[in-house]
C-alpha cells in the first residue's frame, strides 16, 4: 500500500506543479513544444499546437478532459477490477505482498521464465506463436495494451507535461507510466503466497512497456498513429470511491485505433481493445462529432490454468457496444455484455452536462442481480459513487 501511496502522492505533485507552471507560462514563458490551443497565446501558438501534437490537445471536454497522471495511475493501475466479482475494496487489497512478488519476479527474470519453460515463453509471451485454444496467446494482450496501447499514452503523458510547463516531460512520463505498469502487476498479482517466480510482470514490464515508450519516441510512430487516415487513443473509465464499503469501482483502460475506409471520409473502421474487445463502424469524419456501433468480447475473468507455473487465461464473453465521440474525445458509451456480475454499464462523460462554468461526468453499471451501481466524476477524472453488490 505505501507503494501505491506514495506513486499517487507523486503524481498529485506533479500535477500541483504543472497547476503552477501553467500560470507562471500565461505570464511571458516560452511556450513548451506542444501546447494545447486553451493555453495558447496567440494565433501562431494554437498553429503550432495543431502541427506538434499528436495525443494531448488539451480539449475540456470528453475523456480528454480527464486525461492527467493521477487518472491514469488509477485506471491502468486498477484496470483488473474490472473482472467479475474482483474483491475491489480498498482496505482488503494485499498491495504490499504484491509489490513484493513483483519485485522478486523482476530481480530473478531468468528463473522467471524457466518455470513454465524457456521454449513456451518465447512462444507464448514474447513472439506471435501460439493461440488461445492451445493454452497460449498471452503475447496478444502484451503486443495490444502494454506495446501499442500504452506506448501510445506514454507519449500522451509527455505531451500533457509539456502543455503544462512541467519541466523534464520525458523522464517524468517514463515514471508515471512504469508506476502504473508497476500498479497493474501488482493488483493482478493479489499477493499470493506461491512457490515460484511469474514470467508474466518481466515479460510486460522489461520487453512490452518499455518497449512501447521508446517505439513512441519515435516521430514517424506519432505520425502514423495521429494521421489523416489513422487515430489511436484512449477512452478510460471513470474510476470512484464507492460507498458503502470503500471499493473501487469503474475502473479500466480501453484503446481505440480508427482507421478510414476506402472512398469515404465520413465511414472509419473502429476497433476498440482493453476492457472490452470490439469491432465495428464509426460514422463521422475525423475532428468532428461521431457516432460508432460495434460488438465483440470482453475479457470477464483471468483466471490461473496452471497453479504449478501462475499461467493465466482469459474467459470471453459476447458484448456490444455504442460510442458518441467529438474529435476523438470520448463524450457518451454504453456496452452490454454477457457476465455473471455487470450486465451492463454507461459512462457519460464531462461537457455534455453544463452547469454555469461546471461540468462532471456520470456513470451507472446494471448488475445481474437487478441491482445499480452509479457515480458522479469531476474533471479531474475521479469520483465518488454508491456501491451495490
Amino acid at each position: 500500500m505505501r507503494i501505491v501511496v506514495s506513486a499517487l502522492c507523486t503524481a498529485l505533485l506533479i500535477e500541483g506543479c504543472a497547476s503552477a507552471g501553467g500560470t507562471a507560462g500565461a505570464a511571458g514563458a516560452p511556450a513548451p513544444v506542444c501546447r494545447p490551443g486553451r493555453f495558447a497565446r496567440s494565433a501562431a501558438d494554437t498553429l503550432a499546437v495543431a502541427t506538434a501534437c499528436h495525443f494531448y490537445h488539451g480539449k475540456d471536454y470528453g475523456t480528454e478532459a480527464q486525461f492527467n497522471p493521477v487518472s491514469e495511475i488509477i485506471n491502468e493501475g486498477f484496470d483488473q477490477l474490472r473482472n467479475d466479482f474482483a474483491n475491489r475494496k480498498l482496505s482488503e487489497l494485499r498491495l504490499e505482498a504484491g509489490a513484493h512478488n513483483v519485485l522478486e519476479d523482476l530481480v530473478h527474470p531468468i528463473s522467471a521464465m524457466r518455470v513454465d519453460g524457456i521454449g513456451r515463453n518465447w512462444r507464448n509471451e514474447l513472439l506471435p506463436l501460439s493461440i488461445k485454444s492451445t493454452g497460449g496467446g498471452q503475447w496478444v494482450p502484451n503486443y495490444e495494451f502494454h506495446l501499442i496501447g500504452s506506448g501510445m499514452i506514454s507519449e500522451r503523458m509527455v505531451e500533457w507535461y509539456e502543455a503544462h510547463d512541467v519541466p523534464h516531460p520525458v523522464a517524468l512520463s517514463a515514471i508515471t507510466m512504469m508506476a502504473a505498469h508497476f500498479l497493474n502487476e501488482d493488483v493482478e498479482d493479489g499477493g499470493r503466497t506461491v512457490p515460484y517466480y511469474r514470467f508474466d510482470p518481466v515479460a510486460d514490464l522489461y520487453v512490452f512497456d518499455i518497449g512501447g515508450i521508446l517505439l513512441f519516441r519515435s516521430g514517424r510512430v506519432q505520425n502514423f498513429f495521429s494521421s489523416k487516415t489513422v487515430e489511436l487513443t484512449n477512452w478510460p473509465v471513470q474510476p470512484s470511491v464507492s460507498f458503502p464499503g470503500a471499493t473501487l469501482e469503474n475502473s479500466g483502460q480501453e484503446f481505440l485505433l480508427r482507421a478510414r475506409l476506402p472512398r469515404t471520409d465520413m465511414f472509419r473502421a473502429f476497433f476498440a481493445f482493453g476492457i472490452s474487445t470490439l469491432g465495428g463502424v464509426s460514422y463521422g469524419s475525423k475532428g468532428a462529432l461521431a457516432v460508432s456501433v460495434a460488438a465483440g468480447a470482453d475479457a470477464i475473468n483471468n483466471p490461473i490454468i496452471d497453479p504449478a507455473t501462475g499461467r493465466r487465461t482469459v474467459t470471453l464473453k459476447p458484448n456490444v457496444g455504442f460510442f458518441v465521440d467529438r474529435d476523438g474525445s470520448l463524450l457518451f458509451s454504453v456496452t452490454a455484455r454477457t457476465s455473471q456480475e455487470t450486465v451492463a454499464f454507461a459512462n457519460l462523460y464531462p461537457g455534455v452536462l453544463r452547469f454555469g462554468s461546471h461540468t462532471f461526468g456520470l456513470w451507472t453499471q446494471a448488475l445481474k442481480s437487478g441491482r445499480w451501481r452509479f457515480g458522479i466524476v469531476g474533471s479531474n477524472g475521479i469520483g465518488i459513487g454508491s456501491n451495490a453488490r
